[in-house]
């Protein structure tokens, strides 16, 4: 990407639910954008070099969840330990016990079992895709808003 914006789009809005949440897009020559989320304090950015032909909002909102958040937010597992307590029936497991219980965990997951260890989705995570679905929600509503001024009220 070059250093010349071609156009900077600002939106801010209040989900219910949610705390108020900003979002900036950079457009970029040759369809390369850059976007930044800001919401409680937090920003997460992530740049396109090229997203094809249509715009940012159409690539963004038919982008599948799972790849906008991670794209965004990088790793989003953590480890699992209410899982890996019932699996090996020790109570209150934490990254600590683990070390002091690896007999149990390499009988239980094998020999390699810091590696495959049972991980979940982690709570900023699970936050991050609720503000990826409020950010897509605002924007399919200023699609909607647009194309129906423009048609006379007729929704899409």
């Amino acid at each position: 990407m070059t250093d010349q914006i071609e156009s900077l789009t600002r939106l801010r809005f209040h989900p219910d639910q949610l705390d108020p949440i900003r979002v900036y897009i950079e457009t970029y020559p040759n369809n390369a954008h850059m976007m930044t989320i800001v919401c409680c304090g937090q920003a997460w950015s992530h740049a396109w070099s090229a997203i094809g032909p249509g715009s940012l909002f159409d690539f963004f909102i038919d982008a599948n969840n799972s790849y906008i958040v991670e794209k965004f937010f990088g790793d989003t597992k953590e480890t699992d330990y209410d899982q890996i307590g019932n699996d090996t029936g020790i109570d209150g497991i934490d990254v600590t016990s683990m070390l002091l219980h690896s007999d149990i965990l390499c009988d239980t997951y094998g020999e390699d079992w810091c590696l495959d260890i049972p991980r979940c989705t982690s709570s900023d995570a699970k936050y991050f895709y609720r503000i990826i679905y409020a950010v897509k929600n605002h924007m399919i509503q200023i699609q909607e808003r647009a194309y129906a001024s423009i048609t006379g009220g007729t929704s899409l």
